[in-house]
């Protein structure tokens, strides 16, 4: 139940405190008063999107805060706690409106927009002054039987079916396209990789080949230098190794007449061993020296095909053997694509039949909502001035169930038919012209949804649209009826329907300081006579019209 709503600078409310009690509480004022504003202030509250130009003058921030008792609502309760709020008897809600953002407070922590909604569909239902149109689209009238029928929890299981069946249903077409992909780019990297691993390259192969040319190209001019060294070291009769023999014996004299020749005597030793090792390392060679053309031939003739290779594969031969390992990767990529593809069939499949069963459920639940909810409505209905009623729900074009054809909220379509008198055959509401007709039809759905365990407050703006008279006066009775199980909040204009309330608020324009302010007044008795003789008479109020507003707050039959 809303205890306490606080506004402040909210267009030309710069604060009030409104106290709620339970019961009916009516919400009067002159047009232009400012009643639309509180109506707007609750609306802030249960999340609907505000402009920031509704921020009063000389302020940076409009806010509204409601505080509402849950002592009695476990289910609330429970919902918080499983939230991560604390959940206490009292529970705070405030929405916060900047110039360029709004902010959502739960307990005071910072709520998301959709949290706040959530949470706030459980607690208060807004009828809006417009909301009565919303049963001339029939788009809305499986919301009203889903609402009147408490369907939220398998509402929410048809939502998570469909979800995750459209999210396998995505992820299976995903992997399809990408197997088309990957099976049409096939041929093309089965071709590739075919000439990559016919060519058979190694690493570095192309400069190792490089260099075994060069040295074919030039094995003449190598065989004729390595034998002019051995000439030169071995075999001709002034060589140098004998000629370094001679030296040795020359210092061996040398060192017998002065022993300081002995470092040098050593040097001729380390001088004779690298000559001698330059003489084998080039006699060795000089014997492995090939004269072979053909071998040439083959070694360019490879070098052709490897320079190929890089041409078309990335310049170099390492890129060649990357793309190689790459074009396997890329067609073993068919293989566990089809394999993630059968292993998610089956999980496809459970989903297929876990949404058709869901839908199954919930058209089931709906079909028996149906009949109890056309029995309400039709004993509402005669209750405010529509004796005979025949009130229908037909469903249009139900869809097959199967999961193609099944969407988020099942596969049923429904639509509200009305025949207001006797012997008129019912039409769909869209048809029905009457303003008052489309009020009262929306009230008995209210009162419904009300007895089904909907919403603790129920606020309603201007249900009393095209009706007057007699029929206002039924309408409120059925209100004050409503409002022994739920509390309900009325605005309205009528005395037929103020007069019977509980609780009584004056909303009013004042002025001070030359600017214009909006006040929100509890009535007491007498006032409330003033109040409902102003609404009855205008602003001329004589003694016979107040008698006559006694009389409405007396009499609540």
């Amino acid at each position: 139940m809303l205890k306490r709503l606080s506004i402040s600078n909210y267009a030309l409310i710069e604060r009030a405190d409104i106290e709620f009690s339970p019961g009916l509480t009516i919400l009067t004022g002159e047009t232009g008063a400012g009643k639309s504003l509180v109506v707007g202030a609750i609306s802030a509250l249960v999340g609907e999107r505000i402009s920031p130009d509704i921020i009063g003058q000389n302020s940076s921030i409009a806010a509204v805060e409601g505080e509402f008792d849950i002592s009695g609502a476990s289910d609330i309760q429970k919902y918080l706690t499983e939230q991560g709020y604390d959940s206490e008897t009292n529970l705070l809600i405030r929405r916060e409106i900047h110039p360029k953002r709004t902010r959502g407070l739960i307990c005071d922590q910072v709520a998301s927009l959709a949290q706040l909604k959530e949470l706030m569909e459980r607690l208060l239902d807004l009828h809006g002054q417009h909301d009565h149109q919303s049963l001339l689209r029939k788009e809305t009238h499986l919301d009203y039987l889903d609402a009147c029928g408490n369907h939220r929890d398998l509402l929410v299981k048809m939502a998570e079916a469909f979800h995750h069946h459209q999210s396998l249903s995505k992820e299976i077409t995903n992997l399809h396209t990408q197997l088309k992909s990957l099976r049409e780019a096939e041929a093309l990297h089965h071709h590739e990789l075919e000439i990559i691993q016919k060519a058979n390259p190694v690493p570095d192969e192309d400069q190792s080949l490089e260099q075994e040319a060069h040295r074919l190209q030039h094995s003449e001019e190598i065989y004729r230098y390595t034998y002019e060294i051995q000439e030169l070291l071995n075999n001709s009769e002034h060589s140098i190794l004998t000629q370094l023999n001679q030296v040795r014996k020359q210092l061996e004299h040398l060192k017998s007449l002065d022993n300081s020749w002995e470092g040098i005597l050593h040097e001729t030793d380390t001088v004779d061993n690298i000559l001698k090792e330059i003489s084998r390392f080039t006699q060795e060679y000089h014997h492995r020296i090939e004269f072979a053309p053909d071998r040439l031939e083959q070694i360019q003739e490879r070098l052709q095909t490897l320079s190929s290779l890089k041409r078309r594969f990335g310049g170099t031969l390492e890129s060649v053997i990357a793309r190689a390992d790459e074009l396997k990767n890329e067609m073993q990529q068919s293989e566990a694509v089809e394999n993630k593809i059968a292993s998610l069939t089956p999980e496809f499949e459970k989903a297929s039949e876990a949404l058709v069963a869901t839908a199954q459920a919930l058209s089931q639940a709906r079909k028996q909502t149906a009949s109890p909810l056309i029995d309400a409505v039709k004993h509402l209905l005669s209750q405010v001035g529509i004796p005979e009623p025949d009130f229908q729900i037909r469903w249009d074009n139900q869809l097959e169930e199967n999961p193609e054809t099944t969407g988020i909220r099942g596969t049923d379509k429904v639509e509200f038919f009305l025949s207001a008198n006797p012997g008129e055959p019912v039409r769909p509401l869209v048809q029905i012209a009457s303003g008052g007709e489309i009020s009262r039809v929306m009230l008995a759905l209210k009162a419904v949804l009300a007895d089904s365990g909907g919403t603790y407050t129920m606020v309603f703006d201007e249900i009393d649209n095209g009706i007057s008279g007699r029929i206002a006066r039924k309408v409120g009775m059925v209100l004050r009826q409503l409002a022994k199980h739920r509390q309900i909040i009325v605005v309205t204009h009528l005395p037929q329907i103020a007069s019977l309330g509980h609780h009584h608020l004056k909303v009013s324009k004042q002025q001070r300081g030359g600017r214009t302010y909006t006040e929100i007044t509890p009535l007491e008795p007498r006032e409330r006579v003033e109040e409902i003789a102003s609404l009855m008479a205008g602003a001329k109020v004589t003694e016979r019209v107040r008698a006559s507003a006694q009389e409405l707050l007396t009499n609540l039959n």
